[in-house]
């Protein structure tokens, strides 16, 4: 029996030392902080497009901000509530080339917001509301 502990722990000791030897490189890759912490706040959502960063925060008056890919921030809209254009959860942020829009999802409303792009630089952002079609939802599937 005490053959084959030293056997096995011969074989451990070989094992871990050939492990050892078989090291990888590794490479840091270079970086540009565009946007510092404290602008950041505590985004859950992200998404970007070709000229905008978009973030969805729980710690700011508004749900959506957005920056420039410079880091300049440059709007905020969709206020946290239940009023008209405010949302309660958002759980999608999406943007679709095709309708050159943000898409916003909030599941305890229902609804989906859209933003086009255009107005996103205006002091006041267009919102669009659309519910949510769930009725089909198999079908889909």
């Amino acid at each position: 029996m005490k053959k084959l502990l030293y056997i096995i722990g011969l074989l451990l000791l070989i094992s871990c030392s050939e492990s050892n030897k078989k090291k990888e490189k590794i490479q840091l890759l270079n970086y540009t902080v565009l946007i510092d912490d404290e602008a950041l706040n505590n985004p859950y959502l992200i998404s970007v497009t070709d000229d905008f960063l978009f973030l969805a925060n729980k710690k700011t008056d508004t749900i959506i901000e957005t920056f420039s890919l410079n880091g300049e921030k440059i709007s905020q809209f969709l206020l946290h509530g239940e009023g008209a254009d405010e949302a309660l959860n958002v759980v999608g942020l999406q943007y679709i080339a095709k309708d050159k829009a943000l898409h916003i999802v909030d599941n305890f409303r229902s609804l989906t917001y859209s933003v086009s792009l255009l107005d996103v630089g205006e002091d006041v952002v267009k919102i669009n509301k659309e519910p949510i079609d769930l009725s089909n939802i198999d079908e889909k599937l």
